[in-house]
């Protein structure tokens, strides 16, 4: 377990397009064994994310934003990102956070909270007033995440991952106020 007294949460840049690759291919091995299939987790490649990553920040960065968690040691061992909601039919001030992922060592050690709180402001900042944020059905770590931070399950729909059709839920906060803290 990661020591996470005053850890460190900032802006991503390219530098970090492996580290947050690497932090992908843990988290989705550990976190979707049994809900995903084997040989598709197995096949995740950290150098492939690595090379995706690295594109969305050249030449500037994307519409939305990354921001990283180190460890006490300036490790990167979570990140998430986010921006404007996608999809046809979303409030135009709907905020929305793409990923949020945490090597397993650093999960429940407060860091994701703190991560998502990050997450929150800088979509407050940039005047998106609610956040949502989907996450696989049979994913009960995450959805039980969301549920004790205030999200409240908003929408369904089917993705396709590999070759599999998956169900996933949307959780959503129509109000920042109570997730950033004011």
């Amino acid at each position: 377990m990661i020591q996470t007294l005053s850890p460190l949460i900032r802006e991503a840049t390219a530098v970090d397009a492996e580290s947050i690759s690497r932090v992908r291919v843990a988290s989705w091995r550990a976190a979707y064994r049994g809900i995903i299939d084997d040989a598709y987790l197995d096949a995740l490649s950290v150098e492939a994310g690595r090379e995706r990553y690295l594109r969305s920040f050249d030449p500037a960065p994307a519409a939305g934003f990354t921001r990283v968690a180190a460890d006490d040691e300036g490790r990167v061992v979570g990140f998430a990102t986010g921006g404007a909601a996608r999809g046809a039919g979303v409030p135009w001030r709907e905020g929305e956070v793409w990923m949020i992922y945490l090597l397993p060592e650093a999960q429940r050690t407060g860091l994701g909270t703190r991560l998502l709180r990050s997450m929150a402001r800088g979509l407050d900042r940039r005047g998106l007033g609610s956040l949502a944020i989907w996450a696989l059905a049979r994913n009960a770590p995450a959805r039980g995440f969301y549920e004790r931070l205030g999200g409240r399950q908003a929408a369904e729909r089917t993705t396709t991952v590999g070759t599999q059709r998956l169900d996933e839920v949307m959780y959503r906060w129509a109000d920042l106020g109570p997730l950033i803290g004011r």
